[in-house]
């Protein structure tokens, strides 16, 4: 009989560490991030693309960041942050794309693959 109450006693310890460290790992996880190069194509009326206010506002998304990383007033290269996972960063892309003054969105990818995302 002792015997069976210490190998449970062994068993109770062992699932119980075990469940630690599985919450552990998960909570040691870091949650998912937006993390986009974007290419735009932008309408000529826009008075200051590199405006932090210009990019907000085309991005209506206080959740998410445009920051330009370079190119003209009609090509831009900016970067696009945020939460994740993938299908809320490329939410992001697609309201971006139904603005006005954005004529093309092209998501720049490692390896030199692009992805197009037509204006309005």
């Amino acid at each position: 009989m002792k015997h069976n109450v210490r190998w449970l006693a062994v068993i109770g310890v062992a699932g119980a560490l075990g469940l630690g460290c599985t919450a552990a790992a998960t909570a040691a996880e870091p949650p998912q991030e937006c993390n986009m190069r974007l290419a735009l194509t932008l309408t000529p009326d826009v008075p200051d693309s590199q405006s932090p206010g210009f990019l907000g506002a085309i991005l209506s998304n206080p959740s998410y960041k445009l920051t330009w990383v370079g190119g003209t007033d009609t090509q831009a290269t900016v970067q696009l942050t945020g939460p994740g996972p993938s299908s809320q960063c490329q939410d992001a892309v697609n309201q971006l794309s139904r603005d006005t003054h954005v004529l093309n969105v092209r998501v720049l990818q490692s390896g030199g693959g692009t992805m197009a995302v037509s204006g309005p």
